[in-house]
């Protein structure tokens, strides 16, 4: 079984994978900077994820039925919540799909060659498991209901410890992998939930060897996502996305990967808020989240919002734009900067 092990204080197991964060805020002129438990994820996106684009087609705000999706086909799935909103690839040769009405009844969905699910995501309230474990289900209904949790996690030739602290639990119910995310700042109870075959894990090897410009691209919009649909589920307005300050983060990003550091201030001694400054955007307030080392957006993102740090800054009510920048090292590590702010998207 591979083990991992801590590095210094702000690399933690999280999950599957270790990884690092850091968080750095700037407001009305007064910097704050502070290590934080976690991670963040994140590059450019396009402007297609504009919280303002036309939602004519899409279903009404009122949340489906609830009910349980996996193999079910891409049209019955799709009478239920309508077309879908974005594609994006991921690390299981397949992509993910993702169905919205400006991030409300947010859910991703994974199809086959044949259009069937087999893969199901979402952190709102739109589907059960077993008819009665879902969203604000506790923790302890879960366990109960769902028996023994998995200790480990096969993913290609390499089989992960998963602790029994973890912030989620890990279940296997025929050829299906269930996890159920907790947040520990609701009595752990569950936030989110995750479906995936079985096969697709096992088969899975390195996730960035493969067609990674596509993966890349798609844990960004999958990320960009996630956060939007999380600010929403908080009664937050979305984010739209800045062009001009992902620039910024590509290249802090970029900086990170090419010269093996991970911090907020550059090798030129620069903070996140110079950086934006020489890029000439216009900010009253700003926030930059880093991480290091997280193959998956999902995990990635439900780890964020279970450190106090990471969460506020997803949950600032001030920020109006988002920006996104993520880089491979020789490694095949990736370095994500993120950049939240209030003020000009350009």
């Amino acid at each position: 079984m591979k083990k991992i092990k801590f590095l210094i204080k702000s690399i933690f197991l999280i999950g599957l994978l270790y990884f690092v964060s850091q968080m750095i805020t700037w407001q009305d002129g007064r910097l704050a900077f502070r290590d934080a438990r976690l991670n963040e994820i994140t590059q450019s996106l396009s402007s297609q994820f504009s919280p303002s684009q036309d939602t004519s087609a899409r279903p009404s705000a009122e949340t489906p039925a609830q009910t349980y999706l996996y193999n079910e086909s891409r049209q019955v799935i799709e009478e239920t919540f309508g077309e879908a909103i974005n594609e994006s690839a991921n690390r299981y040769g397949l992509n993910w799909t993702s169905y919205h009405d400006d991030f409300r009844n947010f859910m991703m969905v994974m199809y086959d060659e044949h259009d069937i699910a087999q893969g199901i995501y979402t952190n709102q309230d739109t589907i059960l498991i077993d008819d009665t474990l879902g969203i604000g289900s506790s923790k302890a209904s879960v366990r109960n209901q769902m028996g023994t949790r998995q200790e480990s996690l096969q993913r290609g030739s390499r089989r992960y410890r998963i602790d029994s602290d973890a912030d989620y639990d890990l279940f296997l119910q025929d050829d299906q992998l269930i996890t159920f995310f907790y947040d520990v700042h609701a009595e752990d109870t569950v936030t989110a939930i995750q479906i995936i075959n079985r096969s697709l894990e096992t088969r899975h090897a390195n996730d960035f060897r493969q067609n990674q410009a596509a993966i890349l691209s798609g844990l960004r919009t999958q990320l960009f996502e996630l956060t939007n649909a999380t600010r929403v589920k908080f009664g937050l307005s979305p984010l739209g996305f800045s062009e001009a300050t992902s620039e910024t983060a590509v290249k802090h990003s970029q900086d990170m990967a090419e010269h093996r550091y991970f911090d907020h201030i550059g090798l030129d001694g620069s903070t996140p808020f110079d950086r934006m400054q020489e890029d000439g955007i216009s900010f009253t307030a700003a926030g930059e989240n880093l991480a290091f080392g997280q193959a998956s957006s999902i995990y990635a993102h439900q780890g964020l919002m279970n450190s106090e740090g990471h969460r506020a800054t997803i949950l600032n009510d001030e920020y109006q734009f988002l920006g996104i920048g993520i880089a491979i090292d020789t490694s095949e590590q990736p370095y994500y900067t993120t950049l939240y702010h209030r003020g000009s998207a350009s």
